[in-house]
């Protein structure tokens, strides 16, 4: 990425519709680092309109330099909040049904998987990073693709779960990738995501957001609210389930707190709780939030 936040060499930018609805970029909601995010009148999802080009944007991910080089993207899955986030995340899908057939989309590191392994459920990865694609498959013994999610995949496989943890907001044709998501599953079977929704947000707390892990565009291209959310669902043939939300405000300001009474050292060992169990508490309405959602492929 250029200093400027474009992609280097990119051409020029083009301005496109919403991805979910069609309808023209409304309001400029957040401007950053050469970019800006538009909310869409028609079904409110929040998206980066001028953009690079769809190549453009996959070759962010081809290459090591994305939001995180691969080989710290590994380290972090030996962090006490990955292994706790994994393990809730598996908690709340049994819930749902027992081990099966689980693809992960953007499986990183490979934790989620290698723990999903231990339960019992026969898994399965597409990562884009060609050296996390290389760890997973020859480090950790997973099944991997590159290329995204088609009928061709995994020579036709059908699935009974697909699970992908923020990886929504990175998808150039959100409406095009859950259909496809859903063509993948089995009857019946479950679509799992995680995603921050950034779109409901009040816009007082969009200085917390820039201050603490900014926007992060053009890597994020869309930002769903729940009335984008279960309008995605519904337009690709998914019933909901489950919507389970998490307000991240503890999160962000968690270590100025903690720094302020001495004690920032503990952060990594409480940040799950602040997001996850704190989170599930606290007020949501308008505040950053992540959300888990489940549906099922009707």
């Amino acid at each position: 990425m250029s200093a400027a936040g474009r992609p280097a060499g990119s051409t020029a930018l083009q301005a496109v519709p919403c991805p979910l609805c069609g309808e023209a970029p409304g309001e400029v909601v957040v401007r950053e680092g050469g970019f800006q995010a538009c909310r869409c009148p028609g079904c409110g999802l929040v998206f980066v309109s001028p953009r690079p080009s769809p190549d453009e944007i996959l070759a962010i991910y081809e290459h090591d330099a994305s939001q995180t080089a691969a080989r710290l993207h590994i380290a972090k899955t030996r962090q006490p909040y990955a292994l706790a986030h994994a393990r809730f995340t598996l908690d709340l899908i049994a819930r749902h049904r027992g081990p099966g057939d689980l693809l992960e989309l953007g499986a990183g590191g490979g934790l989620f998987l290698d723990l999903a392994r231990a339960r019992g459920h026969r898994v399965a990865a597409i990562e884009p990073n060609p050296v996390l694609a290389a760890f997973l498959r020859d480090e950790a013994g997973l099944p991997c693709e590159t290329r995204p999610l088609g009928p061709d995949s995994f020579d036709g496989a059908r699935f009974d779960i697909v699970y992908h943890c923020n990886v929504l907001s990175h998808l150039s044709d959100p409406l095009g990738a859950v259909q496809d998501m859903g063509r993948a599953l089995r009857p019946g079977g479950l679509l799992v995501l995680e995603t921050g929704n950034f779109a409901d947000v009040d816009p007082r707390y969009h200085a917390l957001i820039a201050r603490t892990e900014r926007f992060q565009l053009p890597e994020h291209l869309a930002f769903f609210g729940e009335p984008s959310l279960r309008r995605l669902l519904a337009s690709t043939g998914f019933e909901l389930r489950a919507l389970h939300r998490f307000s991240r405000v503890a999160e962000k300001r968690g270590p100025a707190w903690l720094g302020a009474l001495g004690l920032r050292r503990i952060l990594p060992r409480v940040r799950f709780s602040l997001t996850y169990r704190l989170g599930r508490v606290l007020p949501k309405r308008g505040r950053p939030q992540t959300v888990i959602l489940v549906a099922a492929r009707v």
